[in-house]
């Protein structure tokens, strides 16, 4: 592109994904493949990016037959026949957007389904842990908060290692061998404790249900 937006070159790819000819592409302006800009916001974008060595944004384009898809550009200069050109490397990032779009609903999916876990968990009258594979405290309910106090000192967010007088690997191990219930001493008050794992895969045990009884 030149100082005034016009395309001065492009290659077969760029001709293939916006569906013109070389011929046709040649002489248009870029405002007229990239909605998102006109002619002030042109002179603006070739200001900032002149400035700088490298520039990388992400825009839309459209194609000859109106459809319109997101591009990631990256945009350098050189100088041929004695004036400043962009060159424009564009590349098409449809399936990137589209795993960001579903990855972000999964996200406020596990979020609505956290919250919700969250409210049922405060009704239940014992404690409540969720901890994930890193040992680290999810979630808890407010007896859970209470107990993890006296337990472990520990609280939601923080990394578990014991409770009372048993190390957290220990119950663990022995909840999923032998027996589910564990008598642990903090205090001189005695808890019951369940460890349960989330999911059947025991060797992955992504999250745990532990419960507290004290």
């Amino acid at each position: 592109l030149d100082d005034e937006g016009t395309i001065y070159y492009a290659n077969r790819y760029a001709c293939n994904s916006l569906g013109y000819t070389r011929e046709e592409l040649v002489g248009m302006h870029i405002w007229e493949i990239d909605p998102t800009m006109d002619e002030e916001r042109w002179r603006t974008h070739r200001e900032r990016t002149h400035t700088q060595v490298v520039s990388t944004f992400e825009t839309i384009h459209r194609r000859k037959d109106g459809t319109e898809f997101p591009v990631e550009v990256t945009v350098n200069f050189t100088m041929i026949d004695n004036k400043w050109i962009s060159i424009s490397a564009s590349r098409e990032i449809t399936e990137r957007k589209q795993a960001e779009e579903q990855r972000e609903m999964l996200l406020d999916q596990l979020r609505e389904q956290a919250q919700r876990l969250l409210e049922v968990m405060s009704t239940v009258p014992v404690g409540l842990l969720l901890i994930d594979s890193d040992h680290i405290v999810i979630l808890t309910n407010p007896m859970g908060e209470e107990n993890l106090a006296v337990l472990a000192k520990v609280q939601a967010g923080d990394k578990l290692i014991h409770l009372g007088d048993r190390m957290l690997e220990d119950l663990i191990s022995s909840s999923t061998t032998d027996r589910l219930r564990h008598e642990v001493i903090a205090e001189g008050r005695i808890f019951e404790v369940i460890a349960q794992a989330m999911s059947d895969d025991l060797e992955s045990r992504a999250t745990l249900l532990v419960r507290l009884f004290g």
